[in-house]
């Protein structure tokens, strides 16, 4: 089944939104919020400590692109909580 893009948009931003609450102690911009759920290491969120949280590398097969405008939505609303 092929998704239209504003589907994936819709599910991606759920999935950011309990990642978010999940994760609230650490601060995150949309960049490694999508790099988290494809399961890409960086100096900040490294694989060793990331791997192990539910989200790691669960959700490649949304594009990359699709997750940081669906993480980006719901940082702002996840801050203007503030939470």
């Amino acid at each position: 089944m092929v998704m239209m893009p504003q589907a994936r948009l819709t599910i991606s931003s759920l999935r950011c939104q309990v990642f978010l609450q999940s994760n609230s102690f650490a601060k995150f911009t949309p960049r490694a919020v999508a790099r988290i759920m494809h399961g890409i290491s960086s100096p900040a969120f490294p694989a060793a400590t990331w791997a192990k949280n539910h989200f790691w590398g669960r959700y490649m097969e949304v594009d990359f692109p699709v997750v940081i405008e669906a993480a980006k939505a719901e940082l702002v609303k996840f801050v203007g909580k503030g939470e």
